[in-house]
């Protein structure tokens, strides 16, 4: 078991992409899925708490009026055939702020850091609502989402052919998205 664990994991690191694009924080073996957690009622503290303290949280989105409606907490969907890139400098033009904001973790996890995008979702329920799907190298992928004023988000399949676009939805609350620190 321990040697099917160990060429498991050196082949998935044989097959992730090392490209980093200048403006995109990456997310290995991830989508743009929404993983569909149960709503959560706690005290903002709390809550914040929740994704800080936890290293498979990734994203966490509440209304504006919360605790007096739910939150969401979601880990990272993971997915071994693609990598995906989200700029740091847009929310696109569908969210209310298409300038997101950087805030820091909670009490406990001030090192987090988080990117903000108000009045927008920034995930989605099927991996099939992309706004376009290229045959192109990944730094074109790029080029291509960086020319869209909505894409927000890339995909990039592991053979490097295949490239998705994304953008956000929106919702009536904020969605954080948690950074990782630069891959080296």
């Amino acid at each position: 078991m321990m040697l099917a664990v160990t060429a498991l994991a050196f082949l998935g690191g044989a097959l992730a992409i090392d490209d980093e694009f200048p403006g995109y924080i990456h997310y290995t073996y991830a989508n743009v899925l929404d993983t569909g957690n149960s709503p959560l009622v706690l005290t903002m503290e709390a809550f914040q708490t929740q994704c800080d303290t936890n290293s498979s949280c990734f994203l966490m989105s509440y209304p504006s009026d919360y605790p007096a409606a739910d939150g969401w907490l979601s880990p990272v969907s993971q997915d071994f055939s693609m990598d995906t890139y989200y700029k740091n400098s847009s929310c696109g033009d569908q969210c209310a702020s298409s300038v997101p904001t950087f805030v820091t973790g909670g009490l406990y996890a001030r090192d987090v850091m988080y990117m903000k995008c108000n009045g927008c979702k920034m995930s989605h329920g099927s991996t099939d609502e992309y706004l376009n799907k290229y045959s192109m190298p990944p730094s074109q992928c790029a080029v291509t989402c960086n020319d869209d004023k909505r894409c927000v988000a890339m995909s990039i399949t592991n053979d490097r052919q295949t490239c998705y676009t994304y953008a956000y939805v929106t919702r009536s609350y904020d969605a954080y998205l948690k950074v990782l620190p630069t891959r080296k």
